[in-house]
């Protein structure tokens, strides 16, 4: 996407359609992903008005999950100008009541009509991707894949997780209530809150005090499950930046050893920032560099977490550009790496430990299929305890797969 416009810097005043075009910009010509977008915008033009924020999040997000239906019936997928940028805005508005089933009585013209047509193809109502579809049809089944579809293209509800090395989840609302949020305990997850409007919730001063961190429900349960126990010997093998860390160690109280691995130090580096903001102080970040690293630690741990890399599918909510970022050669090579994790990484448990296995997708081959593979393969060393896979179409949550696996010899 070229750049013909020129909008001024700092200007926080600036109209919705130039800020959205600069967004998209920095989405599509720069090829970040659609979070880092709105962020560098956030950042360069110093919005911090909330209501603004949050108009133009929504906005852009509804684009880019619906940016397969607004373009099509535009008949175009460049937007280089603030006049094609109000094209596409009518478009998404237009969308908007028609995908909701509202009023169409206003809605007039070619876009229109050919958006109503869209909304009985599948591929088109939900913009998904051709291969996608067929892919998500060959896993699910039609009548599944329908109702997540529709489910993964919903606003994602934004949840806290109270760090219990701080405070109480009570006493974390009372605060939160005091900054001038609208939130409620979810009755179904321990520690989590919900927080019924958006809001930047990185600028409040419970946050930078480590009291909270964004992190979904079904993320959140993935920790829970993992059984751990105060004193307890513990790797997240494949931690990221360490959002499940995090919470293993409040599960802990903080007593014991979390090893957090990545093969990414800069991820690891975020970690450590992380941990002190939110006192913890008995991580060790490890940079797995080779299959040395993980030999040298076997049948050390009492837990092992395997969050794998996926095609993250079931994040969809939060991720909506997800779908225009990976590919079917993606899945193949996902689920072999994904093998190789389970085989490589499960050496470290002791024995009677157990090991989770977990993944943000909501296909079978990425969870099920993988764990039985691996159990069939190792029938005298393993067995399952017990496995689990949220809904989305029933829950506000991501779709997740997590199996606890128990070292029996």
């Amino acid at each position: 996407m070229s750049k013909k416009h020129n909008p001024p810097k700092g200007n926080p005043a600036l109209g919705t359609p130039v800020l959205l075009l600069e967004t998209l910009s920095y989405f599509v010509e720069k090829g970040n992903t659609a979070d880092r977008a709105l962020n560098e915008t956030f950042r360069k033009y110093k919005i911090r008005d909330q209501e603004q924020r949050s108009d133009l999040a929504l906005r852009f997000y509804g684009i880019v999950r619906f940016w397969r239906p607004l373009v099509t019936a535009l008949g175009e997928d460049k937007f280089e100008t603030v006049e094609q940028m109000r094209r596409l805005i009518g478009a998404w508005n237009a969308w908007k009541k028609i995908y909701a089933g509202e009023s169409q009585e206003n809605l007039v013209g070619p876009v229109a009509e050919r958006l109503m047509k869209y909304m009985r193809v599948r591929k088109l109502r939900e913009s998904i991707p051709d291969w996608l579809d067929v892919f998500a049809v060959e896993q699910l089944g039609e009548e599944k894949w329908e109702a997540i579809a529709k489910s993964l293209n919903k606003d994602p509800k934004l949840y806290l997780r109270t760090n219990t090395l701080k405070t109480t989840r009570a006493n974390l609302i009372l605060k939160l209530r005091e900054e001038g949020l609208e939130v409620f305990p979810h009755n179904d997850t321990p520690d989590a809150i919900i927080v019924k409007v958006y809001a930047n919730v990185f600028a409040l001063k419970s946050f930078h005090d480590g009291l909270f961190e964004v992190q979904d429900i079904a993320s959140q349960r993935v920790s829970a499950f993992c059984d751990v126990h105060p004193g307890m010997r513990v790797a997240d093998a494949c931690a990221g930046n360490g959002g499940k860390t995090l919470h293993l160690a409040s599960l802990m109280q903080n007593k014991g050893k979390i090893v957090a691995m990545d093969v990414m130090q800069n991820k690891l580096d975020e970690l450590r920032v992380r941990c002190t903001r939110n006192g913890v102080d008995l991580v060790e970040s490890k940079l797995i560099g080779s299959a040395d690293a993980i030999k040298n630690m076997e049948g050390t741990f009492d837990r092992v977490l395997l969050d794998v890399p996926c095609t993250g599918t079931g994040v969809l909510r939060r991720n909506p550009d997800i779908r225009w970022r990976i590919f079917p050669e993606d899945i193949k090579r996902l689920m072999k790496e994904q093998e190789e994790i389970l085989r490589d990484y499960s050496t470290m448990v002791k024995k009677d430990g157990k090991l989770v296995f977990a993944s943000c997708s909501i296909f079978p081959c990425e969870g099920e299929e993988q764990v039985k593979r691996f159990l069939d393969a190792n029938s005298n060393s393993w067995q399952l305890e017990e496995e689990f896979r949220t809904n989305p179409v029933l829950e506000d949550g991501d779709g997740f797969y997590f199996a606890r696996l128990k070292k029996i010899n």
